[in-house]
């Protein structure tokens, strides 16, 4: 019997959330509609995890995506194995995203004595490395250009999300020109015009009215609601680096940019920030999304 249930094991969130979307496709182009929760490891119980498994009155097939796994109580991870492992009316996601961690590896190896289907996430480190993904997001995006650019678009960013943001805002930006330059890069790096980034400014300066102001008129003319939402995530895990000190791969540039914006967060508003902009993502996925849902989220990040 083949489970729909996945483990996916690696410490990089965006390609977490990658794996997880691909999935999710997957299982949309099987049941069609899906009821769909998500909830983080360490507060699932037995019951709760009962009620999120079980099918509603429509039918739809549940899906339940189990974040910081590694966290999980062995109570409720002996639930999983004695009762769902091998049910196929309804699919587990199973993320653990410090695969290192004592709790990590006993969790890994129960799920696995049950052949569950694992997807292992292989972080690019190096700048050769980092470099390989860069190109493979130019070539989704339909994009072009030379070693020396798809470098410099590497360097220009922290983390993959950064890049994939960046990527994107290319494409939006430049949906005539297939062929990415230097100037391009370099453009979409330093101007604060640039549509999705401008919204992320105001939201990080914690200015409301223009947050909201520039992210209705960016979603009226066009402006993909994940694109605003990427670039907002990823300034503000800049933010959250330059708060807990880790800058050492930001480029100097970003770090004087946003040093000022990391001086009016603490560390309680950064998780709640990113936590509302985070939801935006699982309502897409719920299909409960609409633009007035990303002006709702924004609004919630930046109110106490």
């Amino acid at each position: 019997m083949t489970t729909n249930h996945l483990l996916i094991i690696g410490d990089e969130e965006y390609l977490h959330q990658q794996t997880t979307r691909k999935h999710y496709q997957h299982l949309t182009e099987t049941y069609g509609e899906l009821s769909h929760r998500t909830t983080e490891a360490e507060t699932l119980t037995p019951p709760t995890l009962d009620e999120h498994l079980t099918p509603d009155l429509t039918g739809t097939h549940p899906v339940l995506i189990i974040k910081n796994t590694n966290k999980i109580n062995p109570k409720t991870l002996q639930h999983i194995t004695t009762h769902y492992i091998q049910d196929t009316q309804c699919t587990i996601i199973f993320n653990i995203n410090k695969p290192t961690d004592a709790g990590a590896k006993a969790t890994i190896k129960t799920l696995q004595q049950h052949n569950l289907p694992t997807h292992t996430i292989t972080t690019p480190k190096t700048l050769k490395e980092k470099n390989v993904f860069t190109k493979q997001q130019l070539q989704q995006h339909g994009l072009t250009t030379n070693y020396e650019t798809q470098t410099l678009l590497t360097e220009s960013e922290t983390d993959l999300r950064g890049i994939a943001t960046r990527t994107q805002q290319l494409t939006h930006d430049n949906p005539q020109t297939r062929n990415v330059t230097t100037e391009h890069v370099t453009t979409i790096a330093t101007n604060p015009n640039t549509t999705a980034f401008t919204i992320a400014n105001h939201f990080i300066n914690k200015n409301l009215n223009q947050t909201v102001t520039t992210a209705l008129a960016a979603l009226q003319t066009g402006t993909p609601p994940t694109l605003i939402q990427t670039a907002t995530l990823t300034t503000l895990k800049d933010i959250t680096n330059i708060k807990s000190g880790n800058t050492n791969t930001m480029p100097p540039w970003k770090k004087q940019k946003l040093q000022t914006a990391a001086n009016l967060w603490n560390q309680q508003q950064l998780a709640q920030a990113i936590h509302h902009v985070g939801n935006i993502t699982e309502n897409i996925r719920s299909n409960t999304y609409t633009n007035n849902t990303l002006i709702t989220n924004l609004i919630q990040a930046l109110t106490p």
